[in-house]
């Protein structure tokens, strides 16, 4: 099971968390508990994300809100689109396309949250009015490698987020040590355990990807045209969507190599697609932790991917997977 689900809810803190102990338990008190109570029943658990979430973190974002409801959570996810619905369970509260206004009046007036746990820089606004009229806890999980708040006036704001936050999140231990901020907890992404059938060869490389500046899918179809493995009947499929697909499509006619390259948009079971494939490439430039890769490995798909630290969290060496300058 994945890492951070193997651990019951209550170990979100490191000590017990259940809803008669949330409410006034400094942080520093709870790490210093060692007994665990496994009796989340009845905890809420707030998860809010952006209209625009996808990929690793809305993968990140429904699977843990799964395994939080199943272990008996009271668990609502605020915002994402269409694709959410669609990876939640039906134990699993899901409130549409809310705004910022419209998370913050929920979380403060509706029904109490113990904890709000956001995921981006400008779905932790709702979290601090949450605290000051609920006393909710504030959690974070940092999907990215570098702190929040680029620009003078977000960076201000993170400094203020972070007064009132009772635990921030790393999804690795490269991902924390590029962030470098006090406290913070290392929770590695993880995927379930499975035996797939080995299915006969059918010479298929899979990108399963946002397509993104970032994500290196220009790498990854440059070196497909350049390996001439097409001579040999092996196709390139690329799975996922984003603002570079329509460039990369011309991209690979130009290449000429466009008859042996699929763009599929986006799929939710990503699952299937990797278990019908021979190869996963990975090219990002940089990664705090994927999740497509272990899905690969869990499936037992070799992986190939880009020597970024992400990617030597998952892959320590070259007998999991075979690197490659991004």
């Amino acid at each position: 099971m994945l890492s951070y689900l193997l651990v019951p809810p209550s170990r979100y803190l490191g000590a017990p968390l259940t809803p008669g102990n949330v409410r006034g338990t400094g942080i520093r008190r709870a790490r210093r508990r060692r007994r665990v109570t496994r009796d989340a029943s009845g905890l809420r658990v707030a998860h809010v994300i952006g209209t625009a979430t996808s990929g690793g973190i809305l993968a990140y974002v429904t699977t843990t809100a799964n395994e939080l409801a199943r272990q008996g959570c009271r668990v609502s996810v605020l915002g994402g689109g269409d694709q959410v619905r669609a990876l939640l369970d039906e134990k699993v509260h899901w409130k549409p396309g809310l705004s910022f206004a419209q998370s913050t009046l929920y979380l403060t007036l509706g029904p109490r949250q113990h904890i709000v746990h956001s995921h981006g820089t400008l779905t932790s606004f709702p979290s601090i009015p949450a605290k000051l009229v609920r006393n909710t806890r504030i959690f974070t999980t940092y999907h990215v490698l570098s702190r929040r708040g680029t620009r003078p006036l977000g960076s201000a704001y993170q400094h203020i987020f972070e007064r009132f936050l009772d635990q921030g999140i790393a999804v690795g231990h490269y991902a924390a040590s590029q962030l470098a901020l006090p406290g913070l907890l290392v929770l590695p992404n993880g995927v379930p355990c499975r035996h797939r059938r080995k299915p006969p060869l059918n010479k298929t490389i899979l990108l399963l990807q946002r397509l993104e500046p970032d994500k290196g899918a220009e790498t990854a179809i440059t070196a497909f045209a350049r390996s001439g493995v097409w001579n040999q009947g092996w196709n390139l499929r690329v799975v996922g969507d984003g603002s570079q697909r329509g460039w990369l499509e011309d991209y690979a006619r130009q290449l000429e190599v466009d008859a042996h390259i699929s763009f599929t948009g986006w799929s939710q079971d990503g699952l299937s697609e990797l278990s019908m494939s021979d190869v996963l490439i990975a090219p990002s430039w940089q990664e705090a932790l994927p999740l497509s890769p272990l899905e690969a490995m869990s499936l037992g798909v070799p992986v190939i991917a880009s020597d970024v630290g992400g990617h030597r969290d998952i892959l320590p060496s070259d007998d999991a997977g075979t690197f490659f300058h991004p």
